[in-house]
């Protein structure tokens, strides 16, 4: 049953994403566009739209994440620019994923490079069969196991935001016949409703538990993602990105952040050790 919170989702909807920044924010102007992917002073981004606060946060929250599990993470910049339809004039914030693809290697997403072993069916990244799936890809044993740690630190960020949307977006890069994920993005539709039915995209409390019995790794990430401070991870976000969350927005965040970590580490199975250094 879904714990309620103090703030709402609606309250913090109506926030508008200009009062993250402030006079020293770098925001790039940037021509209108459809494409999701362009050319930029010579530099490939992958530009999102952003329509709330929140999808804005949750993106840097993700990255920073990602950065502290050691994953490699897209480097993250705003970017706006005018809409114009007939004599309507909007402007149109974005933010804009670096580092995402290298000249120097191929890329495949997960799915199609399982479908290559003979698999039939889409399988969402995060399930239980997609990492016993992932064990009959012919690769040598230290790239397998790169890939499986890699995946489970993915699954332990998307646990701890209760992620939703990690859809085709998980790409393996491969450079000289040597394969791992390809910078992580895309973290915005994350942190709503906290849920045993829905700790990420299709892991469940359940699912959870046969997950962490067979790789133990994952309650290891998890704990040393729980052992982070809300208020610091988020004003580590507001400095490196030169921006100003508002109080109400933190209090969101803590609120979420906490509930999950309360609803996973009061299961009498999660670990209850406190000695464990990371």
């Amino acid at each position: 049953m879904e714990k309620n919170v103090q703030v709402s989702f609606a309250e913090i909807m109506n926030i508008p994403v200009t009062e993250l920044l402030k006079s020293n924010t770098k925001v790039i102007d940037i021509p209108y566009q459809i494409e999701m992917t362009r050319e930029i002073d010579h530099q490939l981004y992958y530009v999102k739209e952003i329509n709330s606060i929140l999808e804005v946060l949750n993106e840097l929250i993700g990255n920073e994440l990602a950065s502290f599990l050691g994953l490699d993470s897209s480097i993250k910049l705003f970017g706006k620019s005018n809409y114009e339809w007939f004599s309507y004039t909007n402007q149109k914030y974005y933010i804009m994923s670096s580092n995402v693809k290298k000249e120097d290697c191929e890329y495949t997403d997960t799915n199609e490079a399982l479908r290559n072993v003979f698999l039939p069916m889409f399988l969402c990244y995060d399930s239980i069969s997609y990492l016993e799936t992932l064990e009959t890809l012919p690769l040598p044993s230290p790239e397998l196991e790169r890939l499986k740690e890699q995946l489970l630190k993915l699954f332990a960020i998307d646990i701890y935001m209760y992620q939703q949307d990690r859809f085709g977006n998980v790409i393996i890069e491969k450079q000289n016949n040597h394969y791992q994920l390809a910078p992580i993005y895309d973290f915005e539709y994350a942190f709503l409703n906290c849920s045993k039915d829905h700790l990420s995209l299709s892991i469940s409390m359940t699912d959870f538990q046969v997950l962490k019995k067979k790789y133990l790794a994952i309650e290891y990430y998890l704990k040393t993602l729980y052992q982070l401070e809300p208020l610091a991870l988020l004003k580590k976000v507001e400095e490196k990105y030169q921006i100003r969350i508002p109080d109400i927005v933190k209090e969101y965040y803590q609120e979420r952040m906490n509930m999950e970590k309360e609803m996973i580490t009061t299961d009498q199975s999660f670990v209850k050790e406190k000695s464990l250094r990371f």
